[in-house]
């Protein structure tokens, strides 16, 4: 469901911030402990390690390739170092005395010493050390035991140097490089083969994508009350997203989270390559480790603006709208209903002449009224419809520009009169009288209609010319001359014009096609000239 900003009623999405956190904290846990120090080592090591013994290790370094199997050595357990130092009186009593027990496991043992094999500890110089912890240290004597070498990873990068170099990058110290007079002390890392680089290079990318998406999903959630009583961690963390939530925020916001994701991300690859050493022998994890965490954090925000717009407009695709229950129709709205209405298509109604029957009543009158301002002498003519016959007269005046349609309302009782000019763009321009029964219902383009204030044609008239002049002048056109020839299809293309402006005849929508009267046409053309058609 897409969001609206104006809609309180969006319901919280808690499952996405729990989900969204646990995938977002296993990807980070993942990689700083794991991913990333694994594909540190696969980056530096060399599929076969180099050979060397204690001497050349210390005289001369280990070179590019940090892996090595350092050979004819031994390791000092410093387990037995303690033993020595106390009497074995001394060290029953001390287990004895449960006060003091704990203390044993608390004396600072230190790394175990590498010494060449069968030289006198006491007479070599502490240079080579395994690294801390119980299974380091049972690896190395494993490996001893059964290859008399230790293989592993070398570094002279020290975990105490590593802790001070972070601390004072931290506090905004200065990194203090080790002196050149004092010796270079190494840590070996024993391990049992090469790590995979493929292997680890897909590991940091799944824990950094598992990171990135998992924030996104998180924020994208909005958390409900129990859902910050019992999680409150996966909700605080969600307020990442709120800026974007449920498709919120303007390109301005999108803008500022791209461009804060990808400081973010170069942040990420300074800490990782220029302070953390990523890829060299000299690498600090812990650099490595933030390093990580910010890139990933970066791309996060980077990802969160189109996948944003991509899952909102797939959610505007695809809104469910909500579903009403139907209501049943009571017996008075059925009964009251109006009956559907039909659409028919818009048919020119035949007109004849009257043969034998003159003008007569109201009709004769506007007829020889229009005559005496110079408008020719009407023939009596029929409109020959379905619901019965109605007489008619049609004349040409006013230098032949103007044609009267005037028709006999039987059911009204009175004459409709319509006054039909022509601009030289093929746009008609009618005007009807007061009484006609014509209602504009639909706006268009297609012609210029008004309705006169008279019912009385000469008075229409002057109204009538007064629009015609300003629109041919402000369009910078003509006015059509008719051929006498003419004034039926003239009558026919206005009653078509007439009929799409009303939308609907006896009830019935009415889809008005296109239609040519000679050298007129709907929807209105340039006009040609007249040619005439007789020698």
């Amino acid at each position: 469901m897409s969001y609206n900003p104006y809609n309180s009623s969006t319901p919280p999405r808690p499952l996405r911030i729990i989900f969204g956190a646990m995938i977002a904290i296993g990807g980070l846990v993942g990689g700083m402990t794991g991913a990333v120090h694994e594909f540190h080592k696969a980056s530096v090591m060399q599929a076969e390690p180099v050979e060397m013994d204690w001497h050349t290790l210390v005289t001369e370094g280990y070179g590019d390739n940090p892996h090595i199997r350092l050979v004819d050595v031994a390791v000092i357990d410093p387990y037995i170092e303690w033993d020595a130092m106390l009497d074995e009186d001394d060290l029953d009593a001390m287990m004895d005395d449960p006060f003091r027990a704990g203390d044993v496991d608390t004396l600072g043992l230190g790394p175990a010493k590498v010494i060449p094999l069968g030289a006198n500890e006491m007479d070599v110089e502490p240079r080579v050390f395994i690294a801390e912890g119980e299974h380091y240290l049972a690896e190395a004597f494993r490996h001893v035991e059964e290859t008399g070498a230790v293989t592993g990873m070398v570094s002279t990068y020290g975990v105490n140097q590593m802790i001070a170099d972070f601390i004072a990058f931290c506090s905004g110290n200065e990194i203090k490089v080790p002196a050149e007079d004092v010796g270079v002390v190494y840590t070996i890392v024993p391990i049992e083969g090469t790590p995979d680089l493929g292997l680890a290079r897909n590991l940091f990318l799944t824990s950094g994508f598992a990171l990135a998406l998992g924030l996104i999903l998180c924020g994208s959630g909005g958390p409900g009350i129990w859902c910050c009583w019992y999680a409150p961690l996966p909700s605080l963390l969600s307020l990442i997203g709120y800026p974007m939530r449920y498709g919120r925020g303007s390109w301005t916001t999108r803008i500022t989270y791209i461009a804060l994701g990808a400081f973010l991300m170069g942040y990420g690859v300074y800490l990782l390559v220029a302070m953390g050493h990523f890829g060299s022998t000299d690498g600090n994890p812990i650099f490595h480790a933030f390093g990580f965490a910010t890139l990933f954090i970066g791309l996060a925000g980077i990802l969160s603006v189109p996948l944003q717009i991509t899952t909102r407009a797939l959610s505007a695709s695809v809104e469910v709208q909500p579903k009403k229950k139907p209501v049943r129709m009571s017996w008075n709205q059925a009964c009251s209903m109006e009956p559907v209405i039909e659409e028919i298509e818009y048919e020119d109604p035949p007109l004849v002449p009257s043969g034998t029957l003159p003008l007569s009543g109201e009709l004769k009158q506007k007829a020889e009224a229009l005559a005496e301002a110079g408008f020719n002498r009407a023939d009596p003519l029929q409109w020959q419809r379905e619901a019965g016959i109605a007489a008619a007269a049609i004349q040409l005046g006013c230098q032949n520009m103007v044609v009267t349609d005037l028709e006999y309302n039987n059911d009204a009782d009175i004459v409709e009169c319509g006054l039909i000019s022509v601009l030289g763009t093929g746009l008609p321009i009618i005007t009807v009288s007061a009484n006609s029964g014509v209602k504009q219902n639909r706006p268009s383009a297609k012609c210029l209609f008004q309705r006169s204030s008279s019912s009385d044609p000469t008075e229409m008239l002057a109204e009538h010319l007064e629009v015609v002049v300003q629109e041919a002048e402000q369009r910078d056109t003509v006015v059509v001359e008719f051929d006498e020839s003419e004034t039926e299809d003239i009558v026919r293309l206005a009653r078509r014009v007439l009929a799409e402006i009303q939308g609907t005849i006896d009830g019935q929508i009415v889809n008005v096609g296109p239609k040519r009267y000679g050298r007129f046409h709907y929807p209105p053309a340039p006009v040609p000239d007249f040619v005439s058609t007789t020698v």
